[in-house]
């Protein structure tokens, strides 16, 4: 999740003196790919996989409910969540 590319190669150099095999491994997929550091922004600042682990904890308990339930759920909960 390193978004600064000197510290992403530092952390590369760590798992190196650990895991040599699997740092070269690393090295030879395109660091574009599968860095936040080379991915020119298009992340956003966050992984996806934290936003849908985020939005998951918020809906969980509401599977049982209507739509508009859970829409005004989620609204109301949004409301509480923004002037923080």
């Amino acid at each position: 999740y390193e978004i600064m590319k000197g510290r992403f190669h530092d952390m590369l150099e760590i798992l190196g003196s650990t895991n040599e095999v699997g740092a070269q491994y690393l090295s030879n997929i395109p660091f574009d790919q599968w860095t936040q550091s080379y991915d020119g922004g298009l992340r956003y600042g966050h992984m996806t996989s934290n936003l849908a682990e985020c939005i998951n904890s918020i809906f969980k308990g509401t599977r049982h409910f209507l739509i508009t339930s859970v829409v005004k759920e989620t609204y109301f909960h949004l409301v509480e969540l923004f002037p923080k």
